[in-house]
């Protein structure tokens, strides 16, 4: 298993497409294949328009619409347990 705990940033430039809308969710993986919902807050950037998803008290998924523009996705630091 790799160590994500150094992750930042994640940056991906979506296709053309006719997806509307990233799902987004946070989850921990354990070696034996389980994983977990991680609860967190992150800044969701498409071109020039930031979207902050609250993942610290929810467990659903959020939708974040693209508009076709590269995107990046950053976890605020500290912000990963439950309230």
């Amino acid at each position: 298993m790799h160590d994500l705990a150094r992750l930042r940033r994640i940056s991906f430039d979506p296709p053309p497409s006719q997806t509307h809308d990233l799902k987004l969710w946070v989850r921990q993986g354990s070696d034996d294949g389980s994983t977990e919902r991680l609860p967190t807050v992150a800044d969701v950037r498409c071109g020039e328009r930031v979207q902050t998803v609250d993942r610290a008290t929810q467990d659903s998924q959020a939708l974040v619409p693209l508009n076709g523009s590269p995107c990046q996705v950053t976890p605020r630091r500290g912000v990963t347990k439950e309230a």
